[in-house]
């Protein structure tokens, strides 16, 4: 939308969301752009407290993502828009928000029609229901913040994943994982001019997929022994997801793994994708 002109990175949101009664109980809601909500830069918190406290009580109910961002509400700015990182869902969320002012279509239809239909990434569907298809049982560990281990009863996830929309909320294998980060790093999921755009990363600090991390606009940068990677880390309840591309070496690589336990994997999965991707450097 950005390569069609039909929205600018450093517009600011109330541009758009000005006219929602709720929007100016935003944190920051003045000052925050929308490349600030892509890079994480909104200073906006991740969920309040009384939707993590709903959602331990009454995890099988179907929430919106505007349940997610009316949760931060009045809540205090960690820092003054632009100046920090601080990693929340939220901020994807106010920019579905944004897109669907603006096409007048759910995100998730217009993610279809402009991405995953012309691309052929047939596996990634929304997680926008308890039931989903050839979704393999998870387990979050016993010690979890919602009490329970296995993500699943009676084929149906316990938690419904509704919420998350624009925040993350798709499921995928991991053959159309690896293949999306390609497309997304090589340009060919939007204009290409716009990669520079992309890659001017702010300092994140230690992430999931590596330590000092660059945030850029809907990507995480990380240095490691096999040269600058992209990628992005993912978490749900029961399951682990990562993706990195490594442009030195031409290789994507998606890892997932059904279990969201701290000693799920007993190793830090950055360690893991790069022993896989000089493995495979070396054939």
């Amino acid at each position: 939308m950005v390569g069609e002109g039909r929205l600018a990175l450093d517009d600011k949101v109330s541009q758009y969301l000005s006219s929602e009664p709720w929007y100016a109980r935003i944190p920051n809601s003045a000052t925050i752009t929308v490349r600030m909500l892509m890079n994480h830069t909104t200073g906006i918190p991740e969920y309040g407290e009384a939707l993590m406290r709903s959602l331990i009580k009454d995890p099988s109910r179907k929430r919106s993502p505007l349940d997610g961002v009316k949760s931060v509400l009045d809540a205090k700015p960690l820092f003054p828009a632009g100046t920090a990182f601080a990693y929340t869902d939220v901020n994807y969320q106010i920019l579905q928000l944004v897109t669907e002012r603006i096409t007048g279509k759910p995100a998730y239809a217009e993610i279809e029609r402009r991405l995953l239909r012309p691309l052929a990434l047939r596996r990634i569907l929304p997680a926008n229901r308890r039931s989903i298809p050839g979704l393999v049982p998870g387990y979050a560990g016993k010690d979890n913040f919602l009490g329970f281990d296995a993500a699943m009863k009676d084929g149906r996830l316990i938690l419904d994943p509704s919420f998350e929309g624009g925040g993350g909320g798709f499921i995928t294998n991991a053959g159309d994982l690896a293949r999306w980060i390609a497309y997304f790093a090589k340009g060919k999921a939007f204009p290409g001019a716009l990669l520079a755009e992309v890659w001017k990363g702010v300092p994140a600090g230690d992430l999931d997929l590596g330590k000092n991390a660059s945030s850029g606009l809907g990507i995480e940068i990380f240095q490691t022994p096999l040269g600058v990677a992209y990628g992005h880390g993912g978490f749900f309840p029961g399951y682990l997801s990562g993706v990195l591309w490594y442009p030195e070496r031409g290789i994507a690589i998606a890892i997932q793994v059904n279990s969201s336990a701290a000693d799920a994997l007993g190793r830090p999965l950055r360690d893991v994708f790069h022993e896989a991707a000089s493995a495979l450097s070396e054939r």
